[in-house]
């Protein structure tokens, strides 16, 4: 057969409107994974159904090799009984979509000025709706004797449980193919960061006078914190704007709401790997707190929680200043005489999770605090120069004619699961884990066909 041009895939682009249809109905599944469900599924009823939705959908297209396994991942294949040349995996799960904030519904799609308006627009459901419809055009088009498997794993933003499952009971790391991950952009991602995630927690006795009633600051444990509040009583409203005085900073409000007093932060979310696009609002709240006047054993928690962040271990500032490490915090609550937080940390090559445990440990000292910790990927690295690295660079350029980005990040997605795979074949929008998340509804049609034409390529050459 006589290799076929990029342009070829072009035909994609007249499927434009049924890809918008599809990423709307998948928008309005609220997909974010519990990992504690307790109705019988894996991660909670709607992430279950958007798994059937995918499948569904794909069996519309003519892709009627789907296989559910056990809620945790859904396998769509492009040929049955054939070796398969390439994967490519998607995420079905979302992040939380806060209180407020957002224009639109985030769970009800908003068409509007060239683009898509809604929780998982760009993450990561508008490049799955790009794969389906690439694999049902290669279908369609019977260019191939090889499988191109894709992957929709239902628990990517909590770690990828649902991946580990798979690999555990069904196909184990070593026996799955290549696999790309269009989750990160157009750049081809050769190095994912490591993560370390961690609570911080403590019991604290409330004396008579000033005391805290509650405080709920984090979305989930990889969002900056857009919005914290604190409950507060025995503390007039008078003192509360004093210590907002002495803070000086914008975003911090406080009203009177019967005998307590409502201290609110608001900031700006954003995804906790890039924390410098945001405005932790969880930390501005602790400045504030932190000059009321609890008993010592609050304030001492109190304060020590905020000086870790704002004046962090020498260790862990050095880090920061050479940009291999990232420090947030991204969770701070009180309920029934216990706090607690979400800390979320990326990390180079060059540094090791136990050294960053070893920093916050010492930096809590003989507090009251106590640190768990979770590991939830080392960094993961391929060479430049590998072969697949290099392959994929090739078949980008053709198809886009523009020079390929190899590169790394500190975000993780499902390719430092993988003993092959690599980040790679998405054009993506913008607020990723923030307000008002979008995707340009031209990112849909160009997306599918990169991958199609890369599916086809990698095929092709086995």
């Amino acid at each position: 057969m006589t290799p076929v041009s990029p342009s070829y895939f072009d035909a994609l682009y007249e499927q434009t409107d049924k890809m918008v249809k599809t990423l709307c109905e998948w928008i309005a599944i609220p997909s974010v994974a519990n990992e504690n469900a307790t109705d019988g599924t894996p991660y909670g009823r709607a992430c279950l159904r958007m798994l059937e939705k995918i499948e569904e959908d794909a069996r519309a297209l003519g892709l009627c090799a789907c296989r559910n396994f056990d809620g945790h991942v859904l396998t769509v294949d492009l040929l049955e009984n054939a070796p398969t040349a390439l994967g490519i995996a998607c995420h079905a799960d979302v992040v939380g979509a806060g209180r407020e904030g957002w224009r639109t519904d985030p769970w009800q799609a908003t068409v509007q000025d060239g683009c898509i308006f809604g929780r998982g627009a760009s993450d990561n459901k508008g490049a799955g709706v790009s794969a389906l419809y690439a694999l049902a055009f290669l279908k369609k088009q019977g260019l191939l004797h090889k499988n191109i498997r894709l992957y929709f794993g239902s628990d990517e933003e909590n770690g990828s449980a649902c991946l580990r499952y798979y690999q555990e009971h069904y196909e184990r790391p070593e026996d799955m193919p290549p696999i790309i991950v269009p989750d990160a952009g157009n750049e081809i991602v050769h190095g994912e960061w490591g993560i370390l995630r961690a609570s911080l927690s403590a019991s604290l006795s409330q004396g008579k006078g000033a005391s805290l009633l509650s405080i709920s600051a984090g979305e989930a444990m990889n969002i900056i914190p857009g919005r914290a509040e604190a409950r507060l009583s025995g503390v007039s409203l008078s003192s509360v704007n004093e210590a907002i005085r002495q803070v000086g900073k914008e975003g911090l409000s406080a009203v009177e709401e019967g005998d307590t007093v409502l201290l609110t932060a608001t900031g700006k979310s954003c995804h906790s790997s890039m924390p410098s696009q945001g405005f932790n609002a969880a930390l501005l709240l602790l400045s504030a707190l932190c000059r009321l006047p609890f008993s010592s054993e609050t304030v001492a928690v109190l304060s020590t929680l905020y000086t870790l962040y704002t004046t962090p271990p020498s260790f862990i500032g050095q880090l920061l200043e050479k940009a291999c490490l990232t420090f947030s915090l991204t969770g701070l609550f009180f309920k029934d005489g216990r706090l607690s937080t979400w800390h979320d940390s990326r990390y180079s090559y060059s540094v090791t999770a136990r050294s960053i445990e070893e920093a916050i440990e010492g930096a809590l000292g003989a507090s009251a605090l106590f640190a768990s910790f979770q590991r939830i990927g080392a960094p993961h690295l391929i060479e430049k120069d590998h072969p697949f690295v290099m392959r994929l660079a090739d078949i980008y350029e053709e198809c886009q004619k523009e020079k390929a980005t190899v590169t790394e990040m500190r975000a993780g997605t499902y390719a430092s699961s993988l003993d092959l795979g690599v980040a790679y074949g998405q054009f993506e929008g913008g607020n990723i884990h923030g307000i008002d998340e979008y995707l340009p509804i031209d990112c849909l049609p160009k997306t599918a066909k990169l991958l199609a034409y890369t599916a086809y390529r990698m095929a092709e050459e086995q």
